[in-house]
């Protein structure tokens, strides 16, 4: 309820005329910063994915993963990206 009288207060305190503008570099901006997340998001998965596979495998099944499957796991991924 608290929340609810605050939204309120501020909406109607905000001024109806904005005299403003959005310029057009802050849309490639915004287009830009969207592309970057993806784009570094895809490269955390591409790069963790046998951690992140071993993670909700242990999320998913009843027995924890071990900290020698993940050591095992690592280096197996550090071997793989060597002969790149």
């Amino acid at each position: 309820m608290r929340d609810f009288f605050v939204l309120s207060v501020f909406v109607f305190l905000m001024p109806l005329d904005a005299y403003s503008y959005i310029d057009p570099g802050s849309g490639s901006f915004l287009l830009q910063t969207i592309l970057a997340v993806g784009l570094g998001a895809a490269y955390l998965f591409k790069t963790k994915w046998s951690d992140l596979k071993i993670v909700v495998r242990g999320l998913l099944s009843s027995r924890k993963p071990t900290m020698p499957e993940l050591r095992e796991s690592s280096e197996s991924e550090e071997k793989s990206n060597a002969g790149r």
